[in-house]
C-alpha cells in the first residue's frame, strides 16, 4: 500500500490535471526530479491502480509481466481511484480548516466585545 506525502500527492494531481493526453514519465521526472518521480514509484502507482499506463506504441501496460522494458516514454493517466483519493484529501483539509476559521473568528469577536465592555 502506498503512503502519500505532499510531494507524491503533487505528482498525482499533476497527472490528474492532464486528463486527455496523460503525462509522460520523462516529463514527471523532469518536473519533480528523478528521486520523487522515479520509475519504481510510478510503477507502484500503476500497480495500486491510481494510474494506468500506456507504452510508446499506445498499448496498455499492467506491469504483471516480468520482462517489461521500463521506459521514460510511458504515459500515465489518472484513474477514478486517484480522483477519489485527491477529493478525499481536499475534503479532509477543508473539514479541518473551516471549523478552525469559525473558531478563530468567534474568539476575536469575543475579545473585541470584552474590550468594548471594559473600556466603555
Amino acid at each position: 500500500m502506498l503512503e502519500f506525502d505532499k510531494r507524491n500527492l503533487q505528482i498525482i494531481k499533476y497527472i490528474r490535471k492532464h486528463k486527455k493526453d496523460g503525462v509522460k514519465w520523462e516529463i514527471l521526472q523532469k518536473k519533480f526530479g528523478r528521486d520523487d518521480a522515479n520509475i519504481f514509484f510510478l510503477e507502484a502507482l500503476a500497480r495500486e491502480l491510481f494510474v494506468v499506463t500506456k507504452n510508446s506504441k499506445g498499448e496498455w501496460i499492467t506491469f504483471d509481466e516480468k520482462d517489461i522494458n521500463r521506459d521514460s516514454q510511458f504515459v500515465a493517466f489518472a484513474t477514478p481511484k486517484a480522483h477519489a483519493m485527491i477529493e478525499s484529501k481536499n475534503f479532509d483539509f477543508f473539514k479541518w480548516v473551516i471549523p478552525t476559521i469559525i473558531s478563530l473568528s468567534a474568539l476575536i469577536t469575543s475579545i473585541i466585545a470584552l474590550l468594548v465592555v471594559i473600556y466603555k
